[in-house]
């Protein structure tokens, strides 16, 4: 079964991906390859965004400044589009390699809907938690609450997530419930051992 992920920002996508990883199941991360992708084609990335966006998207070092990248794609859906646009063909391709040697796999895919890859797997499943729980975890990553609600409103809202997916993941206790949720959706299509 090619089983993918997602949800919300901050809804617990990581934690729940560690719990399937734990529990036996093969996973990928889209969050992990593009922070990868983005180390290893970094002068690449440099030149096509200074092209773009001017000298001004650099810091005090000449390097591309992540902040400044943030606050422009947020505010911008074209510029977002353009900048996402860099890492999807190397990000798609990975996750259909990696479903290939991982029949029975899980796949964190944040951005699943908004890029239209949902029918590249059998299942979805989407994390959902309370707005006021995501709020803080988000903020304790050290953004504001200004950057929490630009990149929450460029994303679709959680509860469509959750009415899109074929099943829904409620993370509103401790680790050990989001386990039990875990271990269910495997048992139901018999991944577990």
């Amino acid at each position: 079964m090619k089983f993918a992920l997602t949800g919300g920002m901050g809804a617990g996508k990581s934690t729940a991906l560690k719990i399937f990883q734990t529990l036996g199941v093969p996973v990928f991360s889209a969050d992990a390859f593009c922070a990868h992708y983005y180390t290893t084609h970094f002068d690449e990335l440099q030149t096509l965004a200074v092209a773009r966006w001017g000298s001004d998207i650099l810091d005090f070092e000449g390097k591309l400044d992540r902040k400044k990248i943030s606050d422009l794609i947020f505010k911008s859906p074209t510029e977002r589009a353009w900048w996402e646009g860099l890492f999807h063909p190397g990000l798609k391709l990975a996750i259909e390699k990696f479903q290939l040697e991982n029949p029975n796999s899980m796949v964190e895919v944040p951005l699943l809907f908004e890029a239209g890859w949902d029918t590249m797997f059998d299942v979805v499943i989407s994390l959902w938690a309370p707005l006021a729980s995501i709020q803080k975890r988000i903020v304790e990553r050290g953004l504001s609450s200004d950057e929490v609600q630009m990149r929450m409103v460029s994303q679709l809202p959680m509860d469509e997530k959750l009415k899109r997916a074929h099943i829904g993941l409620i993370n509103t206790g401790d680790i050990f419930q989001l386990e039990a949720q875990c271990k269910v959706v495997l048992s139901q299509f018999n991944v577990l051992d």
